[in-house]
């Protein structure tokens, strides 16, 4: 494959991925494209280009841009799972403090009996 090729195919992925991020995000297309193009300053037009297949070329600070962009993308993405993973690890412990007197106390003595019934 021709290196021009690939590394246009690797930008309208990675553009794609970043308006994806942001529509999830904002919940429509157009907004998504609107916070992409100002997350990697280019234009709405040229962002629309890459998310439609349109751009035939990419140039060398598009393709800086995009990259460092997608690297931001990725460490927000842990940033936010090691937040999540800590936070349910800080429940999962509380709840395991609160159950644990519970899960060591005897079981109830059987009831006594009083005597035998008369029959």
């Amino acid at each position: 494959m021709n290196p021009a090729r690939a590394v246009l195919e690797e930008c309208t992925e990675a553009v794609r991925a970043i308006v994806r991020a942001e529509r999830a995000q904002s919940g429509s297309v157009k907004r998504a494209v609107h916070l992409a193009a100002s997350r990697l300053g280019l234009s709405t037009r040229r962002i629309e280009a890459y998310w439609w297949g349109e751009a035939a070329s990419v140039q060398a600070h598009e393709a800086d841009a995009i990259r460092r962009a997608k690297a931001a993308m990725h460490a927000e993405e842990a940033a936010r799972l090691a937040a999540d993973l800590e936070r349910h690890r800080r429940a999962r412990s509380k709840a395991r403090k609160a159950i644990r007197p519970v899960l060591h106390l005897k079981p109830p003595a059987p009831p006594r009996r009083q005597g035998r019934l008369a029959l």
